[in-house]
């Protein structure tokens, strides 16, 4: 293998949402988390490439759930 027969290269880092007493990455949940922050900016933590569509899915139903939410008050 030569660096021309190289057609393409795909490289990232995990999000991995860390606990005070982990020991290493490893022992850490690859799940996602959604919440928003006091302005009402919904942030997503965690989770992996490969369960995008299921992450995009729980930040639009944790949306539509804080407006109804809001809307109610």
């Amino acid at each position: 293998m030569t660096d021309e027969s190289i057609l393409s290269a795909w490289v990232g880092f995990r999000p991995l949402l860390a606990k005070q007493d982990a020991k290493n990455t490893a022992s850490l949940p690859r799940g996602h988390v959604v919440t928003h922050s006091p302005s009402q900016l919904v942030n997503i933590l965690g989770g992996k490439w490969t369960t995008c569509r299921a992450l995009a899915e729980d930040a639009v139903d944790y949306t539509i759930r804080l407006r109804q939410v809001r809307e109610a008050h």
